[in-house]
């Protein structure tokens, strides 16, 4: 089976649906997602956030299962649908609560933005795709032209955690004044995009230290390599906030002994090769970077292309 690239980034998948299929299928499987997931980043929109989409995660291999819960769900779905749609309509009119604004020079290592995907946004229809962007008003504004001096523009990631969660705070008290209940994840609406800032960063990871990341990490969890913007290397429990993260690299099941103090690290050599090109291409476009696999088999062209940045 295919190590947790694609597959392993749905968080569904944890219901082993694996084990529900013969070879051939689950290779059909992989390759509807390779598609889905190329579809959604040649038009700008983040895979993980598409194979998680409830119309794509569910388990195939159990039709059964569900049109049941289709069928249980359907009541709830049109109270979704309609949550979303309440959104859509006043997201641009609703004034949140942003505390202190910073400059949006960016001469800091990194700069984060708050965005919002309307409803309509689907894959299948991208014409109707609209972000917005919290802007230093308070207010949710169209910056498709990319003129960050509008955009609120934060550099602390506790920060960025804690707006974030009070927009969405925000959203469940107007949905529950509107008479919308039970639905609080209709307000897991909103998403963190990064760029990269102007001053360079200091430090550039080993595969010494991404070994010690592996071996550190707790296998009773699921795992993810990231890197920050300082250029240190990390392995993070999985939903440990990894959008705020310049660098996100293949996640790793639980109890599988890809980490910690057992695991014999078969995968160190390939996540250090994948986290040295997630860091360039991330150094080299400004914007954030997922590697599921590489084609590299040394480091040494690659770290020399590195140091231009430092």
């Amino acid at each position: 089976m295919m190590k947790f690239g694609l597959y392993n980034s749905i968080s569904a998948t944890y219901d082993g649906r694996h084990g529900d299929c013969n070879n051939i299928e689950f290779r059909e499987y992989i390759d509807n997602l390779i598609i889905l997931s190329r579809m959604a980043e040649s038009n700008g929109v983040q895979k993980r956030q598409v194979l998680n989409d409830e119309r794509f995660s569910y388990n195939p291999f159990k039709p059964h299962d569900k049109i049941m819960q289709d069928i249980d769900c359907e009541a709830v779905g049109k109270q979704k649908r309609k949550a979303r749609e309440f959104i859509d309509q006043n997201i641009e009119k609703w004034k949140f609560s942003i505390g202190e604004v910073e400059s949006n020079t960016n001469n800091s290592k990194i700069g984060y933005f708050i965005s919002y995907i309307n409803s309509k946004g689907r894959l299948i229809r991208l014409s109707d795709r609209t972000v917005k962007y919290l802007g230093i008003d308070g207010k949710m504004i169209d910056d498709s032209q990319k003129n960050y001096a509008k955009r609120l523009m934060m550099r602390d990631k506790k920060r960025v955690i804690q707006l974030t969660d009070a927009l969405r705070k925000f959203i469940n008290i107007r949905l529950k004044e509107e008479g919308f209940h039970s639905i609080e994840d209709v307000t897991d609406v909103f998403s963190v995009e990064l760029i990269r800032g102007q001053a360079s960063p200091q430090h550039l990871f080993t595969k010494g230290e991404i070994e010690y990341e592996m071996r550190m990490a707790d296998d009773r969890l699921g795992n993810v390599l990231v890197v920050d913007e300082d250029g240190y290397a990390h392995v993070i429990p999985i939903g440990g906030y990894t959008e705020l993260y310049p660098v996100v690299i293949e996640s790793w099941a639980q109890r599988k002994n890809y980490v910690g103090r057992y695991s014999s690290l078969n995968e160190l050599e390939n996540a250090y090769l994948m986290a040295l090109e997630g860091w360039l291409e991330y150094l080299e476009t400004n914007e954030a970077a997922y590697r599921d696999y590489t084609e590299l088999t040394d480091d040494k062209e690659i770290r020399e292309q590195i140091q231009r940045f430092y």
